[in-house]
């Protein structure tokens, strides 16, 4: 057992990724000009490598996690890490390898001495780029994933760099001993949506490389070689819905001719809070015509990612034009929630959207919070007043409610924005 990062149900053969142990050897080098200037070249290519990283999560995970990689860069222009690898090659005559390995340890144990936790977890980020820059200095390959099949990854701890470059598509879990939830590797996992688990003490010992397991992220355990009464008990639990699929609170736009109805702003600040709860990105879906610079105005009210379809036909409202665009983006994107103003268009809009996809809907909704688990609680006035109904869909996603205009609160406009379009 261990510590859960990201819930859901993984069934697979187990890898056990390992790095190869890289001994560095400490030697006498005749000129420190020119070791420094290897060193130069290595650091370049070290950041030429971290910029196609940045792209690579920039695609996969969004701009927020994508720039782990654009701080790594930081770290390598660095100039105390610089001038304290260049000074020990000039003072003590050695292998530039060994000048980064000594520097890193300094800046590592720094790191591990804070008081913030947050910081404490930077000492990872270190190692991680000086151990790069170490394999190209070396001229060594860097490990990587080699299989044919998805797989459950077990290792001791995994890297932000290492997390990116494997190929999603044959990872199934990830389950480390180490770790911690402020990890950016957890940060990751959780935003690709691929369940995992940190603090699973002697899970490498356990013999478990090729072994069929299961991975259960909702309550951090990994079953290797299950019996059969653990396989249909995990398979119910995964059937039943897999939270972890779904990931992020979109907002409707509401708008006329690119005119954005202000209540569309009042749910961005509502989701953003019960974002906030979970860890998951807040999404803006902006449907119509010649709208590129209206979705730019969203930026500025904490809108991660805004989804601009933009077609001539989608000029004027029409609901089943609306409605199959709206199927588009559920079932490319997978929102865990979606919030829609009950206006005359979104009146209409959300019950059809809630059909297309058979999930459920609450309309006028007064109060929405969001638990733990990914379910949005949703209340709302009923038998005019007298009550209220508390609504929960556990067992369907999307979840989805209206809100009148007025009802919640609209976010401060910022001048900066930091989101995508």
């Amino acid at each position: 057992t261990g510590k859960p990062v990201c819930s859901g149900v993984a069934f697979g053969p187990v890898f056990v990724f390992s790095r190869e142990e890289s001994t560095i050897k400490r030697h006498h080098i005749e000129s420190s000009d020119d070791e420094i200037a290897r060193f130069e070249s290595a650091r370049q290519q070290t950041i030429s490598e971290l910029a196609m990283l940045y792209d690579k999560a920039l695609a996969e995970v969004g701009e927020a996690n994508a720039m782990i990689f654009q701080i790594h860069q930081m770290m390598l222009d660095d100039l105390d890490y610089i001038e304290s690898i260049k000074n020990i090659i000039t003072d003590q005559l050695i292998n530039a390898e060994t000048a980064v390995a000594q520097t890193c340890d300094n800046f590592v144990q720094m790191f591990r001495a804070m008081d913030d936790p947050y910081m404490r977890e930077r000492s990872a980020d270190v190692k991680d780029v000086s151990e790069r820059l170490i394999k190209i200095l070396s001229g060594k390959d860097k490990d990587g994933l080699v299989t044919d099949e998805p797989v459950i990854i077990i290792s001791d701890d995994l890297a932000p760099s290492e997390t990116v470059q494997f190929d999603k598509s044959k990872i199934l879990a990830f389950v480390t001993e180490g770790g911690s939830t402020n990890s950016h590797t957890s940060i990751l996992a959780r935003m690709m949506n691929i369940p995992a688990m940190i603090g699973a003490k002697g899970v490498l010992s356990a013999d478990a490389n090729g072994k069929n397991a299961i991975v259960d992220g909702f309550t951090g355990t990994i079953y290797i070689d299950p019996d059969e009464a653990t396989i249909n008990e995990m398979t119910k639990k995964k059937e039943e819905i897999d939270k972890s699929q779904w990931n992020g609170i979109a907002v409707y736009v509401d708008h006329v001719d690119g005119e954005i109805h202000p209540v569309t702003y009042e749910l961005i600040g509502k989701a953003r809070e019960l974002a906030s709860k979970i860890n998951h990105p807040v999404y803006a879906l902006f449907m119509g015509n010649n709208l590129s610079d209206k979705a730019e105005e969203l930026l500025h009210y904490g809108v991660d990612k805004v989804f601009v379809y933009d077609f001539p036909e989608l000029a004027r409202f029409k609901i089943e034009s609306y409605t199959s665009v709206f199927e588009d983006f559920i079932k490319k994107h997978q929102p865990c929630a979606i919030l829609t103003g009950a206006t005359t268009v979104g009146r209409q809009l959300a019950p059809r959207v809630a059909a297309r996809m058979k999930t459920g809907l609450t309309a006028d909704c007064t109060i929405l919070e969001m638990d733990e688990n990914t379910d949005l609680s949703q209340i709302r006035p009923a038998f005019g007043g007298n009550i209220m109904a508390h609504i929960l869909t556990p067992n369907n996603r999307p979840q989805m409610a209206t809100v009148r205009y007025k009802v919640m609160n609209a976010p401060e406009r910022t001048e900066e924005t930091h989101g995508e379009i």
